[in-house]
């Protein structure tokens, strides 16, 4: 994910007064991800330590945290995965 490198970690302004950070470790954000999040076991930080020590195959994670006035008000976990949709698609050659 080296390229996503220039903006991880930096405030990208959105509408309405939003900002977003996207992070690629969870202990990056570990107090804020517990103090904002509602406590769900699949949304919290042990979860995602464990995953991150044992990730599906060619997926990586990036967390975001959404900020107002400068307060952390919401949370996303997002997976990517690099493929090439030339190789991915199955063509009826027919």
């Amino acid at each position: 994910m080296s390229e996503y490198s220039d903006w991880l970690g930096k405030a990208i302004s959105l509408e309405n007064g939003l900002d977003v950070r996207f992070y690629k470790r969870i202990d990056q954000i570990e107090e804020t991800w517990d103090r904002v999040s509602d406590g769900n076991l699949m949304f919290s930080v042990p979860f995602y330590k464990a995953v991150e020590k044992a990730p599906p195959s060619d997926i990586e994670a990036i967390y975001a945290v959404f900020e107002k006035d400068g307060e952390s008000i919401g949370l996303a976990h997002f997976q990517t995965k690099h493929f090439q949709l030339s190789k991915s698609l199955k063509v009826d050659e027919a």
